[in-house]
């Protein structure tokens, strides 16, 4: 550190005035303050036995993280399992915030625009000059949304200093979804979507599987809605023009042309509202009026979409019982979204939903929502030269606002600029000073969201440098400009007492903070709202002028990342080497195209072209997809980053092709845009993608022979060797299959490949003593087996992201990636297959996670020459590390491609190797690794269950992919316990084990067969 004033210095000093105060400051050595955890160990702490803290963090959105802390180190986030939101799973995105914990790019000390390190005591002296210079004047503050305690002080010292105010902005958010709520309902909210107990969900491109909404709350119902587990299923319908992660995962995928989405919504709420019990007849007759001319006909002409189709859909959505629909993406809708989310609103009210799946009881209130408008506003204040001195917290409007806004510039006409920030980016690079304050996961809060959940937020370890909350810099400052402003001298403290204030009514006290502190936050969600009428404020002739826009012959649509959103991930290795669900890309940005149209501009995969949408270009490499429609291409946000250090300085930045125009909405305008593709004239890039030895990258393209170009189902070559089966709900309802080895249905009747004869080379290991003259014999306790529902895994990746967090995994970047040699113990195959319907082309999208599947007759055992890997007596294939010399033979004979050789030391960003799990050991290079089951944790659960003098219960031991799984698809346990869950999913009559018909492996992994509306199974 600088030598001067220390953090605790900083802050008590806010709270005095005069030269006294400043000069009563001693050298640095004074203050000598180190992160030595275990010098006072508090009360309780185990050597190497993890503590748990609940938490929340923005990174969680509206859901609750529990973080496990071992020996004062946060070392992995989980899913809250008392949070109504999470219930226990944790999305990929949330899942690596302890990168941004602990990544490279944290601000270590203050310092001036240019990079100029200063210490404590002239940061707060710069600071202090400049707010008395400014005080009666404009003081601003931009922050992300806030709520309760945080924004109470935010408020409180941008009132003190004048006439400023605290403008809160969120590059996505649900602004055009509350002002349609008011319109139709009376009701500015972002209603909660139930989605559990539906027989039919039509979606018009909401990622709600990936970064639309609660994620994890949706993930889950949507998994209940599509699992038959009593015979019958929902139907899943997206209506989008680019095959999202979320409509990989429809029954049926239509897709429209960009801009049409909002006229199919009119045509179809025109056709289900004139025979709906569920309107009145003034609701109706209004209804009619303000779907005036929108037919199917016309719809049909403007999408580009089959009548019949959609004329189908409009039946269906009559006739179910208990149907759902969900609004498009913002970003793709852009100034028809208003109009969308209105139309949905009113289909839903059709259909019954409003109440019972469209509550808005339970909704979130636009307090939590803030539009553009508010940013719009302070951007023109600021080039007005209006704000003399603007904080910035939480938000990096330097990359995530549209280009033409130029933040940068107007920046400048700000008198001076102050960053609270705890990672570089964008905007501290172009700010006069910036003061690093703590992280998430060090810092106290509360976050307000959907009705009855109130998130609580506390430090779960100490800061390790100089870094103070940014609430405690605020609180001193208003005590030294209004004494007594605050009664209390930290932020802890305010936020308890107002905590208690608004929510202990019992009078209890103590007792009620710490009870929240121990689950997270209040969770009291309210009784579903009933149906509500709608709203005089819907204008009959609301439509009257409306007119979709048709972007032109090429159109560009923009998605929100899984991986990385509004960028703020994209410094993190996890979310960089984590494959896009639907291409498998890592590590860049690409334009996706379909085949026909990169025919059209004569561009292959890997050409990097100049994307031109009016005034602003960027440059990117092809990726020819089979899942997008003609006349589209596409790109995702988060990448194109300049400040997050040369390791991440990846793609291009979507947001600059956005416009500051607002949209009716309140959003700045996104939306189809008319582009043009040029060819840079730069060599041609390679579009890393995961890659399997033997595999190739089969594993993220079509497996289907050609015809026209299209892969079509059925041709020589369309099946992949039965890893991947699926069956129709017909065939499901009436058998499932047949049991075939293992108590497990047998290989398609249609399979193309030899089924094994069954004879084993070895004896079944149940009958085979572990020790000569001994009586144990294999899987005399336990068996461990996991069961994967193929029909509630949507492909998310979160699976995989914690498999990295749990099991100490490096990240290889972009070059090894490229040569196969990513160390990620799991993976997620994406399976396309294609069916001719009438003289259109019918793609279905599977996903299938594939580990390590722990074989009772594993190959690799039989050829390691050094006996490093063997068969435990409990099922599993376990790793001896210390006696792997790095032969290769095993990965050669993995019949699976699951197991990864160490090319090199492990290698962490920053400080992540204080996140390592000590449970776990980190393995060097020339050594072969793969997924264990988390043995660790079988190991500790044993522990527990032998000191209780008894065996381990089902459900007491949770693998980590298991336990992020936000839709459940992952169960693990003893298959010797008769009733334990994952024996009882093994016995499934639509069980399969991957290859096992084949090649006899006996896996430890049951797979249950994708239950699929379609007549044509894959297997």
């Amino acid at each position: 550190m600088t030598s001067g004033m220390k953090r605790r210095d900083f802050l008590t000093l806010m709270g005095m005035s005069g030269a006294a105060a400043t000069m009563s400051c001693g050298d640095a050595t004074s203050y000598e303050e180190t992160w030595k955890p275990w010098v006072r160990p508090h009360d309780g702490m185990i050597p190497y036995v993890p503590q748990y803290y609940a938490t929340s963090s923005r990174e969680a959105g509206d859901g609750g993280m529990w973080i496990k802390v071992v020996d004062g180190r946060a070392i992995k986030a989980e899913g809250n399992p008392n949070h109504p939101i999470n219930s226990g799973g944790l999305n990929a995105r949330s899942q690596s915030v302890l990168q941004g914990l602990y990544g490279s790019g944290r601000i270590k000390a203050p310092r001036l625009k240019g990079g100029k390190e200063i210490s404590w005591f002239e940061a707060r002296n710069l600071l202090k000059s400049k707010l008395d210079a400014a005080k009666g004047k404009h003081v601003h503050a931009l922050t992300d949304v806030m709520a309760g305690a945080n924004l109470e002080v935010w408020s409180s010292f941008v009132g003190l200093m004048g006439e400023g105010r605290v403008t809160q902005y969120q590059a996505f958010n649900h602004a055009p979804l509350v002002m349609a709520g008011e319109r139709v309902f009376g009701q500015a909210k972002v209603p909660m979507f139930h989605i559990a107990d539906t027989d039919l969900i039509v979606g018009f491109g909401a990622q709600f599987l990936e970064s639309w909404g609660p994620v994890e709350k949706l993930s889950r119902e949507f998994g209940n809605a599509v699992a038959p587990e009593n015979g019958l299923r929902a139907k899943f319908v997206q209506i989008e023009p680019k095959r999202t992660g979320t409509g990989a995962n429809a029954d049926q995928w239509l897709a429209v042309i960009p801009g049409s989405e909002t006229a199919i919504a009119l045509a179809l709420l025109g056709e289900v509202s004139a025979h709906s019990a569920n309107l009145t007849s003034d609701e109706k007759s209004l209804v009619s009026q303000i779907t005036k001319g929108w037919t199917l006909d016309r719809a049909s002409e403007l999408s580009g979409i089959k009548r019949e189709k959609l004329q189908q859909l409009a039946d269906e959505l009559s006739h179910a019982k208990s149907a759902v629909v969900l609004p498009g993406e913002d970003l793709v809708l852009g100034h028809d979204a208003l109009k969308n989310h209105v139309a949905v609103l009113l289909l839903n009210k059709a259909v019954g939903a409003i109440g019972p799946r469209v509550d808005y009881a339970g909704g979130k209130s636009i307090e939590y929502v803030p539009s553009h408008e508010g940013i719009a506003k302070l951007l023109t204040d600021m080039s007005a030269r209006k704000v003399e001195v603007l904080i910035t917290k939480d938000v990096n409007p330097a990359y995530s606002l549209p280009a033409d806004c130029d933040f940068p510039k107007v920046l400048t006409q700000v008198g001076f600029s102050v960053a609270f920030a705890d990672t570089e980016n964008e905007t501290t690079a172009l700010a006069d000073l910036v003061i690093p304050v703590t992280h998430d996961l060090e810092s106290w809060g509360e976050f307000g969201g959907y009705e009855g959940i109130r998130n609580l937020q506390q430090p779960v370890m100490t800061t390790r440098f100089e870094a103070p909350q940014a609430e405690d810099v605020l609180m001193a400052l208003c005590n030294e400009y209004a004494p007594d402003t605050f009664a209390e001298t930290n932020f802890r403290d305010y936020l308890k007492r107002r905590w208690l204030e608004r929510f202990d009514q019992a009078g209890v006290g103590e007792a009620m903070w710490t009870e929240c502190l121990k689950n997270g936050g209040l969770f009291a969600a309210p009784e579903l709202s009933t149906d509500i009428a709608i709203s005089a404020n819907l204008a009959a002739d609301s439509n009257v002028d409306y007119h979709p826009y048709r972007a032109g012959a090429l159109s560009l649509v923009i998605n929100e990342s899984l991986r990385f959103g509004d960028g703020k991930t994209a410094n993190r290795g996890w979310m960089q080497e984590l494959p896009d669900a639907m291409t498998g890309v890592v590590w860049g940005s690409w334009l996706e195209i379909s085949e026909t149209t990169a025919k059209a501009n004569t561009v292959e995969t890997g050409d990097v072209v100049d994307v031109r949408a009016g005034n602003v270009s960027v440059e990117l490499p092809v990726f020819i997809s089979s899942t997008i429609r003609d006349g589209v291409v596409a790109m995702a946000t988060g990448q194109g980053h300049t400040h997050y250090g040369d390791v991440y300085h990846r793609g291009a930045n979507a947001f600059a092709l956005i416009t500051q125009d607002l949209t009716e909405g309140g959003q700045f305008a996104a939306g189809p845009m008319a582009v043009s593709l040029n060819k840079s004239g730069k060599p041609r890039e390679k579009v890393v993608t995961t890659h399997v030895p033997g595999l190739g990258d089969r594993i993220s393209q079509p497996l289907t022979g050609q015809v026209e170009g299209v892969p079509i189902s059925g041709e020589p070559g369309s099946r992949d060797r039965d890893v991947y089966q699926s069956m129709s709900l017909n065939d499901y309802q009436h058998g499932g299959g047949d049991h075939g080895h293992g108590h497990h249905s047998g290989p398609s009747a249609e399979s193309l490949f030899p089924v094994h004869v069954d004879t084993d080379f070895y004896p079944d290991r149940s009958d085979t003593k572990v020790f000569k003259d001994r009586e144990e014999t294999f899987y005399d306790d336990y068996k461990w087996e996991m069961s994967v529902d193929l029909n509630r895994c949507n492909g998310c990746g979160a699976c995989v992201t914690a498999c990295y967090a749990e099991n100490n995994l490096p990240v290889m970047g972009k070059d090894q990636v490229g040569k196969g040699r990513e160390m990620a113990w799991v993976r997620v195959n994406r399976y396309v297959q294609f069916h001719r319907d009438g003289d259109e082309i019918r793609s279905e999208v599977a996903f299938m996670p594939m580990m390590c599947q722990q074989c009772g007759n594993a190959p690799c055992e039989s050829v390691c020459p050094s006996l490093a890997t063997y068969h435990n007596r409990e099922g599993l294939n376990a790793m001896v590390y210390n006696r792997c010399v790095g032969t290769r033979y095993c990965a050669n004979n993995c019949t699976y491609k699951v197991r990864r050789f160490n090319w090199f030391d492990p290698e962490f960003d920053g400080d992540m190797n204080w996140a390592l799990n000590p449970s776990v050991s980190a393995r060097k290079r020339g050594v072969m690794e793969k997924c264990t089951f988390c043995s660790h944790r079988i190991r500790d659960a044993k522990d527990v269950a032998r000191d209780e003098g008894r065996k381990v219960r089902d459900g007491e031991v949770k693998t980590a992919c298991q336990q992020a799984c936000p839709a459940n698809a992952i169960e693990f346990g003893n298959a010797m316990d008769e009733q334990a869950i994952v024996t009882h999913k093994s016995h499934e009559a639509h069980a399969y084990r991957s290859l096992d018909d084949h090649i006899h492996t006996k896996p430890a992994i049951s797979y249950l067969k994708k239950i699929t509306l379609s007549n044509k199974a894959h297997s």
